[in-house]
């Protein structure tokens, strides 16, 4: 059965004097409640999230609002719990906390929206533990992001050292090879030898070129005195006659025309001109074959010369090219190991360039009124929530009313007809 406002109005109204002082008691009931209730103090601290001091380009908003919800677990997490809970001894009674419970019950660590703050947020019985327990764990934030940049510093300082240990390791490596190297080379004696040995060889190759100059003099000589020594005869007839004299020639055409043959007489001699050629072209022939000899001396000299020069050469340049690679490898492992000491002598600075420092900038003071409860609005609300609750009831029961009547008079019926029956 669907009623009007104005019925219900009247219905709430012919209750109003136990709906009111069940909202009258709901509220006495309230302000008791919330009188006898702990009081819970609030204590808020909060702590900067700022970049390096030392880092010179500045990171940008968005890559640093991305890594700020990372910070919260330095505050929100068991271990500080722990510490703060065993510092002002909480697990013992009356409070019995556990690190689960208290940061469940009493302690709440929040970013607040486009800031780069940790807010820290405790809610305590006492106020004096509130304040304490506040910037306990804000202190606690602060060293144990110290204790992780004295950690990283740690890390990289291990690593940063094994680096520069293996780069002066092979620095002197290198430098052992380069100096083996250039002792095993004595590229200035091979150098030297080299300027020597050139220097032979063109005073050889010049001696050369005159010993087949004179070789071919001596040749055509050679063939000049053969020549001429074939022209001589070997043996000279000599004829002497008395008649070569004049007087003697008269007196004999005078005495005896007839005899005139026999008074002249033949000898043989050897040729003195044709033995002088002989011993020209002898001393010609020594001479050619000496400097035959001379000449193929020569010869196997710059030859052996030559091979002593590409062999020293070949060394030479072998040399050269094993001491430029020591030099470059050399070049090379001591810029690693500058490279790897200058890294290690910053490493400090750089981890602290990379990483973000917390600091507290507003420490919890002692608050001096409790957040919580609330009397008057607990009462208030209480009040408001027994009106609606007592009015709905009212309404529930004049509802209910007519709907037992009208069973009652049903059943009534059913009754007389069953007597009349």
């Amino acid at each position: 059965m669907d009623q009007t406002p104005g019925e219900r109005l009247r219905k709430l109204l012919h209750h109003r004097n136990w709906i009111l002082v069940g909202t009258v008691l709901c509220m006495f009931a309230a302000f008791a409640i919330s009188w006898i209730s702990p009081k819970i103090y609030r204590a808020t601290t909060y702590v900067l999230i700022s970049e390096s001091g030392v880092n010179p380009a500045a990171p940008s908003p968005g890559w640093e609002y991305s890594i700020l919800p990372t910070y919260l677990r330095f505050a929100d997490n068991d271990v500080i719990s722990m510490r703060a809970i065993k510092h002002f001894h909480l697990y013992q009674p009356p409070y019995r906390l556990t690190p689960h419970q208290f940061r469940r019950e009493f302690m709440d660590v929040q970013i607040p929206k486009n800031t780069s703050l940790l807010q820290i947020q405790v809610d305590f019985p006492d106020a004096r533990l509130a304040a304490g327990l506040a910037n306990y764990v804000a202190k606690s934030a602060t060293e144990l992001n110290a204790q992780v940049s004295a950690a990283q510093t740690l890390s990289t300082q291990s690593f940063l050292k094994a680096r520069l240990d293996r780069a002066s390791s092979h620095l002197r490596e290198a430098e052992s090879k380069s100096l083996e190297i250039s002792r095993r080379a004595r590229i200035e004696d091979r150098e030297r030898k080299l300027t020597i040995l050139l220097d032979q060889k063109e005073q050889i190759a010049k001696e050369l070129e005159q010993l087949r100059l004179a070789l071919a003099q001596q040749r055509e000589r050679a063939k000049s005195l053969e020549e001429s020594v074939k022209a001589e005869p070997a043996i000279l007839l000599l004829k002497k006659s008395v008649l070569s004299d004049r007087f003697l020639d008269r007196m004999v055409q005078k005495l005896a025309p007839d005899n005139r043959n026999f008074l002249s007489a033949t000898e043989e001699a050897v040729n003195p001109t044709r033995q002088g050629l002989e011993r020209e072209l002898a001393d010609s022939r020594a001479s050619l074959a000496a400097d035959h000899a001379g000449l193929d001396l020569a010869k196997i000299t710059l030859s052996q010369i030559n091979e002593d020069i590409i062999r020293l050469l070949a060394q030479v340049t072998d040399f050269r090219s094993q001491i430029s690679d020591a030099d470059q490898d050399l070049k090379l492992a001591r810029e690693g190991y500058e490279s790897a000491a200058r890294d290690y002598r910053n490493a400090s600075v750089t981890v602290t360039a990379k990483s973000e420092d917390l600091k507290q900038i507003a420490p919890a003071l002692i608050p001096d009124r409790p957040v919580r409860p609330r009397i008057i609005l607990n009462t208030f609300v209480a009040g408001f929530l027994g009106l609606i609750v007592l009015g709905g009831i009212a309404l529930s029961i004049e509802s209910f009313r007519p709907v037992q009547q009208e069973t009652f008079h049903i059943m009534e019926q059913e009754t007389a007809s069953a007597r009349h029956t």
